[in-house]
């Protein structure tokens, strides 16, 4: 999609997973319209493998935004006024594991201590009140909060590209 919209679309790579995969975001906005100067707003989905319509839903978004540019002028404005950056899949090792293993699963894919429990709740891997409330200290769960904040790549790259534009950041949106 990038490609045929180079005008207002770009690809950024903020880093591999623990299995390797690559993530990727696409950054829409007028580059002749501010520049590096524009606010941001930062959409992530897929956070929780298993929840496919997220990434379905945030592709979506992005068709819109850059399909109707320049023929619907809220678009056009919203393109104009913001640096988007768009995380469809914040979570690719879960989410291929949901589609190749366990439907259902919704964790990463980094082993833990316990060699039979795979993974941390990326969602619960953040450091603001990091394993406060709603976590499990064992490694099986789906609440595990992972060893650390931001022991999981995926959320570790999050947080940096997120801190590369945090003066700039308008809004963060979780699909």
């Amino acid at each position: 999609m990038a490609d045929r919209h180079q005008n207002i679309a770009s690809i950024q790579d903020i880093g591999a997973t623990y299995e390797g995969r690559e993530m990727k975001i696409i950054k829409i906005g007028n580059k002749q319209n501010g520049g590096t100067t524009k606010q941001v707003i930062w959409i992530d989905a897929g956070i929780h493998a298993r929840e496919w319509i997220a990434p379905a839903t945030l592709i979506y978004i992005v068709n819109k935004l850059l399909t109707e540019y320049s023929t619907d002028a809220t678009v056009e404005g919203l393109v104009d006024s913001y640096d988007w950056y768009i995380l469809p899949v914040a979570n690719p090792d879960g989410y291929e594991f949901s589609h190749a293993g366990d439907r259902l699963w919704r964790k990463t894919r980094r082993p833990t201590r316990n060699w039979w429990c795979i993974g941390a709740d990326p969602n619960r891997n953040f450091d603001f009140h990091w394993g406060e409330t709603g976590v499990s200290a064992d490694p099986c769960s789906n609440t595990y909060p992972g060893e650390h904040a931001f022991s999981e790549k995926c959320t570790t790259n999050m947080k940096n590209a997120i801190l590369a534009i945090r003066s700039r950041l308008r809004n963060a949106l979780r699909t």
